[in-house]
């Protein structure tokens, strides 16, 4: 009897981490007072393994891994396969005087696919976040009155993406592929002014803003084969001689059809077939010869994303209210004294700007694979109820590269293992007290295949900074930490016997 055969212990996993993590994805993951600005602190949409390489992904693709960057490589996917990565995140905020240190943990995605068609075509979903919003600021000043106070600002929530994306092949080495993407989520920002003195009224204004629509993400990639790039001798060798027989079945054809009494054509006709034979022949043996060669040779992509400027609904709340703390030294609890400005269930709208990226990757076989990436987008686009908030067009530069030193090593382990390294550079859209704040960083991970390498643990560590301390603005160095797994099987596979 013919059934189709599904392994339960993947469909655990892919139901577990779908419950953990829409519950994980309403949870604050940053602590970084840049993040007031926008929709948050924009995430990279990328896994461990691109992450480990500075976050390289427009022109890469991998059989049995996804690729959040550039949906055209789900048209290259051989297995089922479903992905997961946990962060971590150490932050150290520092200015002209003092610094302090915010740490957070979080699932950071989750994400399912198929092969439609092997190496043809593929379906995928998932969560991952788009942006993240966590800050707490606290400013003292002495007011017109000579009296102390404190102006508080906080800030949580950001928006996240439930994906579908879907990839495919129209014609050798060229694939394309669409993601749709519904963003939702809540951002909370809270201004408070507290007095020290327990018998003033603290005032605070609350605007919660709800957010939710679609995006679209277009994705291009071809690949230039290394045969294309540099044939090897033997083809060049081949091509020779199928240059020269072919030469000769045109003089022949020509003779036979304008014949000359002075040549005797009577052997033509058996020559003809015999020289069409040998080109049969000369093309089986170039094919099986380009076919041996370019397992293990060089081979250069490229990769095109474009995201169109697109408007989501959103809804804004703002409430005012003055207060006072039951405890004016723990702060925990609060006394509402009176509610005196309230704008329930504004409608209005949130601008996202235009995105467009270009990538190269330059790979040999399973072994060597060096890549670079250039993104923009054009943030001087972005509204939020009609507000620019002052964010200026960004970009971002990343290369990186992995080494394996042998893919099909399986006689010593060490020789699957996926060694990762890259550096990014960008210019944020955050622009401040006159100054387009930077950011770069360093990173390297390193890939523990399981199971022949059908599954593969990623560990991946980033050292970077933001900002600068000159014109009264901060320094955030931080550290980053994540850890992947990718969980490859074969999914609907028809089994002949019980």
């Amino acid at each position: 009897m013919t059934h189709y055969r599904i392994h339960k212990f993947t469909i655990l996993l892919l139901a577990l981490f779908f419950c953990v993590g829409v519950r994980s994805f309403g949870q604050t993951t940053t602590s970084s007072p840049y993040s007031r600005y926008g929709i948050g602190d924009i995430q990279s949409a990328g896994v461990n393994q691109t992450l480990g390489m500075g976050g390289i992904g427009l022109a890469l693709y991998n059989g049995l891994s996804l690729n959040f960057s550039n949906p055209a490589a789900y048209g290259r996917l051989q297995l089922t396969t479903f992905e997961a990565g946990i962060n971590a995140n150490f932050l150290k905020l520092s200015d002209t005087e003092k610094s302090r240190d915010n740490n957070s943990i979080s699932l950071g995605y989750f994400a399912f696919a198929v092969p439609l068609k092997t190496k043809k075509a593929g379906l995928g979903f998932g969560i991952v976040p788009l942006s993240n919003v966590g800050y707490s600021i606290d400013d003292p000043i002495i007011n017109i009155f000579e009296e102390p106070e404190l102006h508080c600002y906080d800030g949580s929530g950001g928006l996240h993406q439930f994906f579908v994306s879907a990839g495919f092949t129209p014609f050798k080495n060229f694939t394309a592929g669409i993601n749709v993407s519904t963003l939702f989520g809540q951002i909370i920002q809270e201004r408070r002014v507290e007095f020290y003195d327990p018998t003033f009224l603290n005032t605070r204004l609350t605007d919660t803003r709800s957010q939710r629509g679609f995006y679209f993400t277009l994705g291009l990639q071809y690949t230039l084969d290394s045969l294309r790039l540099s044939p090897a001798d033997s083809i060049i060798r081949f091509n020779k001689k199928l240059n020269v027989l072919r030469d000769s079945v045109v003089v022949l054809e020509r003779l036979n059809r304008h014949p000359d009494q002075a040549i005797d054509t009577s052997g033509h006709s058996a020559a003809l077939i015999s020289l069409n034979n040998e080109i049969r022949e000369t093309v089986s043996l170039r094919s099986s010869v380009k076919d041996r060669y370019q397992r293990g040779d060089w081979n250069l992509t490229a990769g095109l994303t474009f995201s169109p400027s697109n408007s989501i609904n959103a809804k804004r709340t703002v409430v005012a209210e003055t207060f006072r703390y039951v405890d004016n030294t723990t702060k925990d609890q609060i006394i509402v004294k009176d509610t005196s400005y309230y704008s329930p269930a504004e409608i209005g709208d949130v601008v996202l700007p235009t995105g467009l990226g270009f990538g190269l990757a330059l790979k040999k076989g399973t072994q060597w694979l060096i890549g670079s990436d250039i993104r923009t987008q054009d943030w001087s686009e972005y509204r939020s109820f009609g507000e620019s908030d002052s964010l200026a067009n960004s970009w971002r530069w990343s290369t990186g590269a992995q080494f394996v030193p042998d893919g099909r090593g399986f006689d010593a382990y060490w020789k699957q293992m996926q060694y990762m390294a890259g550096f990014h550079y960008s210019q944020t859209f955050l622009q401040l007290n006159g100054r387009q704040l930077t950011e770069m960083g360093v990173s390297a991970g390193i890939g523990f295949p399981i199971r022949r390498g059908l599954t593969t643990i990623r560990f991946m560590t980033e050292v970077g900074k933001r900002g600068t301390t000159e014109a009264n603005l901060l320094e955030e160095k931080y550290i980053r930490f994540s850890l992947n797994f990718s969980l490859n099987d074969r999914w609907f596979v028809k089994q002949r016997y019980d």
